[in-house]
């Protein structure tokens, strides 16, 4: 089988990448063709590199317009040719003639904005799969744009999201039921690759002991959608002066030095700190109580899934997977909407709750192991096998 991955993130690395990459891995591995198309990135991260030295072929797209000459010449031969046969930037998939193109959509609306990728789509007949990650709460959608996602899920083989949440969040934004659409996971980040299997309270992760409260907010320091400035902030509020606590921020991004000045600013640099991007989970959770997710926008995140494997209770936004995965009062504490001071309140349950903290990781865990696909990978290439037959 030859499979094609299109991937839209509009940086080197998220957690959108995570599924698609150990997938493309794993399909390699089973000897199948890969071809992988993606930002032109100065420095590929090295999970990416990784698929290069396994054997995939990649396409290298501009982050920019396209150059001159490309734009040119597309433009004069598109004046010669017929509705239904034009040239496009993306004519390299048609060329590689892959049995199935794998969209991965860091956001959601990433196609149906582009004149280019919209023309593609319309003609290809190479089956196709979507999968949305980040949608906005906010969206932009004019009549075009809404008929656009009407054309591009009418024509996929499969229409995939991270949640419930987001899957029915679009169903609202385009007026419109979304046919063959289902649920993914993620693999996750822990050792022994494959994790997941039911757990015995003797087997749960030790919490630690708690005098000083340990607070962990772990993602991309990129605040306009993982929200760590909103922490910052309701930390410098009067309630916390006194009580005994530490925000340990995990992540690098182009925002750090923000949050630096930030909570310089708000009197807390004493309390918070930067750690920096770190892979070791296990000593994560070792050091710290609770997760703390604040996001603004966000398709999981799958950090709140890793801290309910290592037995950790989540504080988190009404965003992503996390209406379905914390049980307020019985896995963590979840916040009534997005807001400020939504979070805040949050907060302030769970500060009030810190003696159920270490039940609320343990039902996390159990939640958690009965209700994940921690067979992910495998569960996304049966698929892209089945739909490319």
């Amino acid at each position: 089988m030859r499979l094609a991955f299109v991937t839209t993130i509009g940086a080197p690395w998220g957690g959108s990448e995570t599924l698609w990459t150990a997938t493309a891995k794993e399909a390699l591995r089973q000897g199948h063709d890969v071809l992988v198309s993606i930002f032109d990135w100065p420095q590929q991260d090295p999970r990416i590199e990784e698929l290069k030295a396994a054997g995939a072929t990649f396409e290298y797209r501009r982050r920019f317009f396209p150059a001159l000459p490309q734009r040119l010449r597309k433009k004069a031969l598109n004046s010669l040719r017929p509705q239904g046969k034009k040239v496009t930037y993306h004519d390299y998939l048609t060329e590689y003639r892959p049995d199935l193109i794998y969209f991965n959509l860091a956001g959601g609306d990433e196609l149906v904005r582009s004149d280019d990728w919209l023309v593609f789509i319309e003609q290809t007949k190479i089956p196709y799969v979507v999968a949305y990650h980040s949608l906005s709460d906010r969206p932009q959608f004019d009549a075009t744009t809404i008929r656009n996602y009407w054309m591009q899920m009418g024509k996929a083989k499969a229409n995939l999201f991270t949640s419930r949440l987001q899957l029915d969040l679009l169903k609202h934004q385009i007026a419109a039921d979304i046919p063959v659409a289902s649920i993914i996971h993620h693999p996750l980040n822990v050792a022994g690759g494959t994790p997941g299997t039911p757990t015995t309270g003797n087997a749960l992760p030790a919490f630690p002991v708690m005098d000083t409260v340990q607070f962990a907010i772990i993602g991309s320091l990129v605040c306009r959608w993982k929200g760590q400035d909103i922490l910052l902030k309701l930390f410098s509020e009067p309630q916390w002066q006194h009580r005994k606590w530490v925000l340990n921020i995990y992540g690098d991004g182009e925002d750090r030095f923000y949050l630096e000045q930030l909570a310089a600013r708000y009197g807390v640099t004493r309390r918070v700190v930067f750690h920096g991007h770190a892979n070791d989970l296990a000593r994560i959770w070792d050091a710290n109580h609770i997760l703390l997710v604040p996001s603004r926008q966000d398709s999981g995140p799958i950090v709140c899934y890793e801290a309910m494997y290592f037995a950790r209770p989540v504080v988190g936004s009404y965003m992503g997977v996390m209406p379905e995965f914390i049980r307020d009062g019985d896995t963590g504490v979840l916040a009534k909407g997005i807001g400020e001071r939504d979070f805040a309140e949050a907060l302030e349950t769970a500060w009030d709750n810190r003696q159920y903290w270490a039940a609320w990781g343990a039902n996390g865990k159990r939640w958690l192991d009965a209700q994940y696909d921690f067979n992910a990978v495998n569960t996304l290439l049966d698929l892209l096998k089945k739909v490319a037959q």
